[in-house]
């Protein structure tokens, strides 16, 4: 057992260096789509978790999909503005309470980048390498894929055509997901990222 006390837990990341992990949890009768935590602790060598801290959440703040980037630096969606927005914590860390900033600077301010759990595992966002980010998100009842350059902030579509369901993966190079597509079933894609071509 590496951590008890809530009724609930789930998405447990290791960070890259695998000195840090980052866990939800959440008390009934919450869901996690009305108020859950995220955590991060230290992992030393023999896997025991020291330096517990609260990152975000709370009763009615909720926390989805927190991940770590290529370099160290915790993101995740949460729900703390009234619509899921991603957000990351301090370089290189997973930060403290209160020291996370939006990533996304020019997302429009009614879309929603997270999904609730109704299973685990589901995705929003995704690296596609050190300087991009793979996203999903809805607006106005349909979804959406879009690439984030890390550095500016700047959301841009990706291959418009399509709706994004629940996972995403990315490579440097390419997103693999099921789509909808308005008048074709929902099939497996891989879509280039520079093109946007579809596969």
């Amino acid at each position: 057992v590496l951590i008890s006390g809530d009724d609930f837990y789930s998405t447990p990341r290791l960070s890259p260096d695998g000195l840090q992990l980052a866990w939800l949890s959440w008390r009934h009768p919450n869901m996690p789509w009305d108020g859950s935590e995220l955590w991060v602790a230290e992992v030393d060598t023999s896997g025991t978790l020291s330096n517990q801290r609260l990152v975000a959440g709370g009763e009615r703040e909720s926390i989805y999909q927190p991940g770590w980037s290529p370099d160290g630096t915790l993101y995740f969606v949460s729900d703390r503005d009234g619509w899921w927005k991603l957000y990351r914590g301090s370089e290189g860390s997973g930060g403290s309470k209160g020291s996370a900033r939006p990533v996304i600077g020019n997302a429009p301010p009614d879309a929603e980048f997270g999904r609730a759990q109704w299973v685990f595992g589901t995705a929003t966002w995704a690296f596609a390498g050190r300087s991009r980010l793979i996203v999903s998100y809805t607006r106005l009842g349909r979804w959406h894929l879009g690439l984030v350059d890390v550095a500016t902030g700047e959301l841009s579509p990706l291959a418009p055509s399509l709706q994004p369901h629940d996972w995403l993966a990315a490579s440097e190079t390419h997103v693999a997901l099921v789509a909808g597509f308005d008048a074709a079933p929902d099939t497996l894609v891989d879509v280039e990222i520079v093109s946007g071509r579809i596969e």
